[in-house]
């Protein structure tokens, strides 16, 4: 219960500032392509 509140205020923290989930999330998956594209050719 504890880790989903911590886990919400983040993400309220975070939108206050202009960043939601998806900014985070995106470029990680972007790197995770690249990475895996250069690891198996």
């Amino acid at each position: 219960m504890l880790h989903t509140e911590s886990s919400f205020l983040t993400f309220s923290h975070a939108n206050t500032l202009g960043v939601t989930p998806e900014t985070i999330v995106v470029p990680l998956r972007l790197l995770l392509g690249v990475w895996l594209v250069q690891r198996f050719p």
